[in-house]
């Protein structure tokens, strides 16, 4: 996420760039009406996990993650989610 911010308010370092992560699918209602699943959502932020929760009702989960470009220009993504239900949750591309 880059200049993640409420729109009268200007971009905070440290607070409003951060590394985030879903995975979501597209799915429909039984009336046939188009919509997204969010089977995981995932920030590097804490408090932007917070505030995503507390005033938007979205499921976000605290994450360590780290995103790296080789020489080459390859990108490497790393994810560990934290906390009591993270049961070993991770993943590396």
């Amino acid at each position: 996420m880059q200049n993640l911010r409420p729109p009268f308010l200007p971009a905070v370092p440290g607070l409003s760039n951060f590394l985030e992560m879903n995975l979501r699918t597209c799915v429909y209602d039984r009336a046939g009406l188009p919509g997204v699943w969010f089977c995981s959502l995932d920030a590097k932020q804490r408090l932007a996990v917070a505030i995503a929760r507390r005033f938007f009702y979205l499921p976000y989960e605290h994450a360590m993650m780290k995103l790296s470009r080789s020489p080459q220009g390859v990108f490497r993504y790393q994810f560990h989610r934290r906390g009591d239900d993270a049961k070993g949750t991770e993943c590396l591309f």
